[in-house]
C-alpha cells in the first residue's frame, strides 16, 4: 500500500494514521458483511427492493 501520504501538517496534532491509512482489504470488492465498512448485503439486498418497489409503483 503506496497511498500514505508523506507530506502531513504538522499543525493538525488531533489525526490518528488510521485516518490516511488504507485498510488491509481495500483491494476486495465484497469486504466483510459484519465488520466492513460498506454493507454490501445491505445494498445489493435492499437496492433491489427498492428498486422493485419504486418500478411497480410508477
Amino acid at each position: 500500500m503506496n497511498a500514505i501520504p508523506s507530506v502531513i501538517e504538522g499543525d493538525n496534532l488531533t489525526i490518528s494514521p488510521k485516518c490516511y491509512t488504507p485498510q488491509p482489504d481495500s483491494f476486495h470488492i465484497f469486504r466483510d458483511p459484519i465488520t466492513g465498512d460498506i454493507p454490501w448485503p445491505g445494498l445489493i439486498f435492499g437496492m433491489t427492493i427498492l428498486a422493485i418497489w419504486y418500478w411497480c409503483a410508477d
